[in-house]
């Protein structure tokens, strides 16, 4: 019995010791796995937030083109070109005007459409209700702040922010604030710590927004249709066993706004170089004859040669009948000869008929070499020349034109 005791007293002090080895370390591998547990929450938190703002934002950008404030948007972006000076100058003063004057917004939207048709006097109607609404908003934060609870003036707030998108640099500095003020609604402020300790937190200065902790590069409808959130933070983990003391992490979220009924924006087509013959008759009429009657420096009443040009479209409804095409040339031709008959001056006549490119048909070309023939045996003979040039018309199957 006396040695079974002193067996079983050795085993009990063998069994402490390795107790007291293996127990802290268990503990830290155990106190380590459930603090990297709090890394993936922080992580699912930022996430959720900011999916959150994207939605909102998206929301808001329905709100916003369905109020017709995109088409004065629109309207105002397609004359950036020849009043971006001006706009871009003024751009603060629009959007405060939108914030301060909210139950007169109606006149507010008037102007910008007199401003969209060009009419720049109506700067200066902006600012007068500017002054009108008496109010002096030194920063973006200062108006989100002050709208927190005012749905109706958030609506503005976020509104303005797409009327500036073809504006980049005020674009930026209005999506941070928005961003942060629709995360605050999804964010779990346990994430944040500004007292240290051990954990895994964000780590933000005591009496300093939690949101400030993030870095935000966001594209708000860069390509017109997309909302763009990317954050930036660090996770500072003080565990027991701290292989990483800080984790930096980038997350992102992207949605598209629901833009005129949840539609993709349009996307701009490059302009395609319109044709002459696009133009209206008496346009492309009397650039083809400045362009013809160059060639030919020496005419009346310098010599006794004239010309007349004639330009005639034979894609057109009105011309694609054979007979009046040949009719209307005809009745050119008479007129020419009638005008120039009896002036004893004139020595020689020529008359051109010119016709857009790839019209010149067998059918056309018997028909011109018809009226070419009479003409020539006419009295006064006339010599006709024709021939095909610049370019063709665009639409050719919607075309309508009447005679030049």
């Amino acid at each position: 019995m006396n040695i079974l005791k002193e067996l079983l007293k050795k085993k009990d002090g063998s069994l402490t010791v390795e107790a007291a080895i293996s127990l802290p370390l268990f503990m830290c591998v155990f106190l380590s796995i459930a603090f990297f547990m709090k890394v993936v929450y922080i992580h699912n938190n930022v996430q959720y937030a900011i999916n959150g703002a994207a939605n909102e934002v998206a929301t808001y950008s329905y709100l916003y083109s369905i109020s017709g404030l995109q088409k004065v948007n629109d309207a105002i972006t397609e004359t950036t070109d020849e009043y971006g000076t001006t706009a871009s100058e003024h751009t603060k003063e629009i959007l405060e005007a939108f914030d301060a004057l909210g139950d007169i917004s109606q006149q507010s939207l008037e102007s910008f459409k007199g401003l969209a048709a060009g009419d720049t006097t109506q700067i200066d109607k902006l600012k007068e209700l500017y002054e009108e609404g008496k109010i002096s908003v030194g920063t973006v934060q200062k108006v989100i702040g002050e709208v927190k609870e005012n749905p109706r003036k958030e609506f503005i707030s976020v509104a303005s922010l797409f009327f500036s998108a073809g504006y980049e640099k005020i674009k930026s500095e209005l999506s941070e604030p928005l961003i942060k003020l629709f995360m605050r609604k999804y964010i779990d402020e346990r994430i944040f710590n500004s007292k240290g300790g051990p954990g895994a937190y964000i780590v933000v200065k005591e009496g300093k927004d939690p949101l400030d902790a993030f870095s935000f590069n966001n594209r708000i409808f860069t390509d017109n249709k997309s909302i763009d959130i990317r954050v930036k933070y660090k996770i500072k983990t003080s565990l027991p066993i701290n292989i990483l003391p800080e984790i930096s992490i980038e997350q992102r979220a992207t949605v598209r706004g629901w833009m005129d009924g949840d539609k993709s924006a349009p996307v701009k087509e490059e302009p395609k170089e319109e044709s002459l013959w696009d133009k209206a008759p008496f346009e492309y009429g009397k650039v083809i004859t400045e362009k013809e009657l160059e060639k030919y420096p020496d005419k009346y009443p310098n010599s006794g040669h004239i010309y007349e040009v004639r330009s005639i479209n034979l894609d057109c409804e009105t011309y694609k009948d054979i007979k009046k095409a040949k009719s209307s040339l005809k009745s050119s031709i008479n007129k020419f000869s009638s005008k120039t008959k009896d002036v004893a001056e004139i020595t020689s006549r020529t008359f051109i008929i010119v016709i857009p490119e790839g019209t010149l048909t067998d059918e056309i070309k018997a028909m011109l070499e018809e009226l070419k023939s009479e003409a020539a045996s006419g009295t006064p003979s006339i010599e006709v020349i024709y021939k095909e040039g610049y370019g063709r018309q665009s639409n050719v199957s919607d075309s309508s034109e009447e005679e030049k």
